[in-house]
């Protein structure tokens, strides 16, 4: 029986869906991209740089990934007030908020830049870093200080972009900076370069993206004014009173995607962080994916608390979080049913096992956090965020303290279930319970539309998976694809007559057969 909530349902048309479904798609095109350049260049960086110094670069970008702390939540503000400013017409004070956000990061960027030197002088000789890579090692990390002063400077053009929900324009930024990035690296790592090379080729990434996410900031919102000497300290406190919370989370986040490594390196040989990476990354690209389903929740949530109330955001979550669970579980399905098999004929037969192990534990809470991130996006765009913060610590920090506690006995795949537990207690016990107290949308209701309709409409596409990993040979990556090509017909013939309730199947049908009588009429 579908819940009350979904039989309530908006019908869509082609307005109210082109937007968010274009939002989406720019955000897959980049990860996707994002994951084949991952998926081509992987194997050939570590066969150049080896595995000790590609454990060297995993463990640097884990370390510098922390100062990303600096952020404090200001583009998530940035976004969020210059979505509700530009719809007032009010672009003082959207011009206000961005100067400040900007004098703020000029401000973080020097900190940075900072606490990179000093970590690098005094912290990156406690590491088990082989003596041939220390010197190397050290001004990498160097680089990555003014890698993230730069981005977060492009991080406040890039939130006003999201918050006039042009995600679109921001992707195609992203996508041609994946593209030169890896030509770039492919180039270097040829003629024999190495760690430090790999560092300057991001940081002249980072900078190209500060430019042109600028160039079409000032294009999309030409009301806009920004000037350091324009800093407000009420608008620094409006930055902040959103920003500070948002932040938090965003620590949480470091805790659980950037100590794994850290833990391995400190623990453990440090060939054994190159073995979790491979694993790691591929959970962390279907994270990547959902992030760029629930983005779009956020600028959207604000709107509809708005224009269609308390009924009509509760509905709008639920259809989305459904949406997001059903997209999302035939990739971790087939991370979890045929990880090892994949990655064997990736990487190489030696890290099949181990990496894949790693993989599935890492995938299996995704299949009740997916949609779950679509209702954390939209508690952030409707400014209900900061009582989830202190669970979202805890998960952080019990993602550390289980991951030291698990790494001896169990190895890397004690790191990977010290990341799993919390994760899939806050997705199973949190959300649901909090939403019902935010938003008054029923347990049944929450369970119904993320887990149940979802998993009754991929069980076609698992049974055939687990099918072609059992009784069909898989010679090579091309058949492997091949493989999962056929399968995927029956997701979604699943999410069709399993997933959509009898109402939205029609819906969509209104919307899509006007396509279908024009190509007729032009056949004719």
């Amino acid at each position: 029986m579908p819940s009350a909530a979904e039989e309530n349902a908006k019908t869509p048309t082609r307005s109210s869906t082109a937007r968010p479904a274009k939002s989406v798609l720019s955000n897959w095109m980049t990860y996707f991209l994002s994951g084949a350049v991952s998926f081509f260049l992987s194997p050939f960086i570590v066969r150049h740089l080896g595995n000790s110094a590609y454990g060297v670069w995993v463990l640097l970008v884990s370390m510098t990934g922390y100062l990303g702390f600096l952020d404090l939540g200001i583009r998530g503000a940035v976004t969020r007030y210059v979505a509700k400013f530009h719809s007032e017409k009010d672009h003082e004070e959207s011009s206000r908020t961005v100067s400040s956000a900007c004098g703020l990061f000029l401000v973080a960027g020097a900190i940075a830049i900072v606490v990179a030197a000093i970590f690098s002088v005094f912290a990156i000789p406690h590491f088990k870093i082989p003596s041939s890579y220390m010197k190397a090692a050290q001004v990498v990390v160097l680089i990555a200080g003014l890698n993230v002063a730069v981005s977060l400077i492009s991080g406040v053009f890039g939130g006003v972009i999201v918050g006039l929900q042009r995600f679109d324009l921001l992707s195609s930024i992203a996508i041609g900076g994946i593209g030169l990035r890896a030509i770039a690296i492919f180039i270097a790592l040829e003629h024999g370069k190495g760690l430090v090379t790999l560092g300057l080729i991001q940081l002249g990434g980072t900078l190209s993206e500060l430019l042109l996410g600028l160039a079409l900031a000032r294009k999309l919102y030409p009301e806009l004014r920004i000037a350091i000497g324009d800093m407000r300290r009420d608008h620094m406190a409006l930055v902040f009173s959103f920003g500070f919370y948002a932040f938090l989370l965003h620590l949480s986040n470091y805790f659980i995607f950037f100590t794994d490594a850290l833990v391995i390196g400190a623990f453990l040989p440090l060939s054994m962080v190159t073995f979790f990476a491979i694993g790691g990354n591929l959970a962390n690209y279907g994270r990547d994916l959902v992030g760029g389903f629930s983005r779009t929740m956020t600028p959207l949530a604000s709107k509809l608390e708005v224009e269609a109330g308390r009924e009509g955001l509760q509905r709008a979550i639920l259809k989305q979080a459904r949406y997001c669970a059903m997209a999302m579980w035939p990739i971790f399905l087939t991370f979890i049913i045929r990880g090892p098999s994949f990655i064997g004929l990736w990487m190489g037969s030696s890290y099949a096992a181990l990496s894949g192990h790693v993989l599935w534990i890492l995938s299996v809470p995704w299949l009740f956090g997916a949609g779950a991130s679509v209702v954390a996006s939209a508690m952030l765009g409707i400014s209900q965020h900061k009582r989830v913060v202190p669970f979202a610590l805890a998960e952080g920090l019990g993602n550390l303290l289980l991951s030291i506690a698990l790494v001896k006995p169990m190895g890397i795949l004690g790191v990977a279930w010290g990341t799993a537990i919390p994760n899939l207690a806050i997705s199973i016990f949190f959300w649901p319970w909090y939403i019902r107290r935010t938003l008054g949308i029923a347990l049944r209701d929450y369970a119904y539309s993320l887990w149940l309709r979802p998993a009754i409409a991929m069980s076609p596409f698992a049974v055939c998976t687990f099918a072609v990993n059992r009784w069909w040979h898989t010679p090579n990556l091309l058949f492997f694809f091949a493989q999962v090509a056929v399968t995927l017909p029956s997701a979604l013939l699943g999410v069709w007559c399993l997933g959509l309730p009898s109402e939205e199947r029609h819906a969509y049908l209104q919307v899509v057969s006007p396509y279908f009588r024009f190509a007729n009429w032009k056949a004719r």
